[in-house]
């Protein structure tokens, strides 16, 4: 999104009916600044489109000056005076836009880009750029998921570009096949219902529970004396319990994972339905399930959710792969049969809405208005409880650990990451997210804790990453020096 505001005085510009009235001089210093954004934020219009929708923020030429290009404005000001005008303009809009502490002004000049993700199955980078004639030409470039170049261009931004391209991109990228190696989901299937044997390949069923792969077609027989068939290609492997009875637990990427779901607990025959079902049920794993071994750990339950004992249908695992990576943020995610409920969908409505002709996205957010559809590997997920002053706490020992570390092989300062609050296991860190997960800061041994996951980023490109001892030594090196 790019000319936030405009610089021009107040007054009328020929016949052109005036919307929205300036007030005072064109701005060149910063208050002036300052007092537009403030002017265009009591907008009653943008604020009701700011509580709609997130914002991705960039800027064009009228947040500065009409036609400006490096140190030069259109009314050859000289260039020190406008540099000074610039850097007034660029401060103001950091101060007013949603943007991170990175884009901070540095040395007259701004970052004014990032790489946001939604979902993967499109990433590019966009460009756009005035012509000779006073228009706009834009584009993009980047990849489909499995590697299929993409390559944009056209008459207007970048974003008209990306529109008008929408309909050509819709049906390849609905045909683009997902690596599933994003997460790994650990499941636990048949927690409610003990297991009396298993039949199959392989198995004697009047010998004792072995730890193995399961390959093939196998019966699943409860104590209940109900029967289920199961199929695995190894995803699968049956281990003894504490009573020595067979348990069934299993290894899956994350989109094989939300297909299983989706087949269980709903159905394909309406696309868009099962689109947001697969978001839904990712949403649901990533906010609820504990973490072993880097895997997202879950139970195969109907108080959690079902998840089916075979591979899914072509469907199923297609509403998986088009909602690649795709999670609600920033509510509670519940989903249901038949019972609709705030934070909650109701599977039956879905479908019905769905067959309206209504997309996923919009059946979604008739049930979560406020929430964000952003990627599960995203900072804005909604699956991080901060820890109460572990932010504040890294935020000011981090540039001390700097100066420390300085020079020791392997070592670079990473991004601060987000400290989140640990549900289950040992503390760990999360690098593809740049995260944190520790059970609180209240104790000498809580805050080498932190400071261990924290190392293991600083480490990361180095095989010292992987040395838990080599990392816990300099975690209690660096709290003695602090004391």
């Amino acid at each position: 999104y790019g000319d936030y505001i405009y610089e021009g005085a107040a007054g009328k510009r020929g016949d052109i009916p005036v919307v929205r009235e300036h007030v005072g001089p064109e701005p060149v210093r910063f208050d002036d600044y300052r007092m537009r954004y403030a002017l265009y934020k009591l907008d009653p219009d943008l604020q009701a489109a700011h509580a709609s929708a997130a914002f991705l923020m960039t800027y064009d030429d009228h947040e500065i000056d009409n036609n400006w290009a490096a140190d030069k404005d259109q009314d050859g000001t000289d260039p020190a005076v406008f540099l000074l005008r610039r850097f007034a303009a660029m401060q103001a809009w950091y101060e007013n836009m949603p943007v991170r502490r990175a884009q901070f002004p540095k040395n007259g000049a701004i970052q004014m880009y990032r790489r946001l993700d939604y979902g993967s199955l499109l990433r590019v980078k966009t460009w756009t750029m005035p012509t000779a004639s006073g228009g706009y030409e834009g584009g993009a470039a980047g990849w489909l998921a499995d590697g299929t170049p993409v390559w944009l261009g056209g008459p207007g931004g970048s974003r008209n570009v990306l529109i008008n391209a929408a309909p050509r991109l819709a049906p390849r990228i609905a045909r683009v096949r997902v690596p599933d190696d994003g997460a790994c989901v650990a499941v636990n299937f048949f927690t409610r219902y003990p297991i009396r044997k298993v039949l199959g390949p392989g198995i004697d069923s009047n010998a004792k529970v072995l730890s193995m792969q399961l390959r093939g077609d196998y019966t699943v027989v409860f104590e209940n004396g109900n029967r289920l068939a199961i199929t695995s290609n190894g995803e699968l492997r049956m281990d003894p319990d504490e009573e020595n009875r067979p348990r069934i637990v299993g290894r899956l990427g994350m989109n094989d994972y939300v297909a299983r779901v989706v087949q269980r607990e709903g159905d394909t025959t309406q696309t868009e339905a099962a689109r947001a079902l697969a978001v839904v049920a990712r949403s649901y794993l990533v906010q609820q399930a504990g973490r072993e071994r880097g895997c997202y750990l879950i139970d195969d339950s109907s108080r959690t959710q079902r998840v089916l004992p075979r591979p899914p249908s072509a469907a199923a695992r297609a509403a998986a792969d088009f909602t690649d990576g795709l999670v609600l943020a920033g509510a509670p995610v519940q989903f249901h049969r038949d019972e609709a409920a705030p934070n909650q969908m109701s599977w039956l409505a879905a479908k019905k809405t769905a067959q309206s002709g209504a997309a996923f996205d919009a059946i979604l957010a008739a049930t979560w208005p406020k929430a964000t559809l952003t990627s599960f590997m995203s900072s804005l997920a909604g699956d991080c409880l901060s820890v109460a002053g572990a932010d504040k706490w890294l935020r000011r020992e981090a540039p001390v650990w700097a100066r420390q570390l300085a020079g020791q092989a392997g070592y670079e300062t990473p991004p601060l990451p987000a400290v989140c609050e640990a549900t289950t296991g040992r503390p760990y860190a999360d690098a593809g997210r740049n995260r944190v997960y520790v059970y609180r800061l209240d104790t000498e041994e809580d805050r080498i804790a932190l400071t261990h996951e924290y190392l293991h980023l600083a480490f990361e490109h180095h095989p010292r990453g992987a040395d838990e001892a080599f990392i816990e030594r300099t975690a209690r090196w660096l709290m003695r020096t602090e004391n």
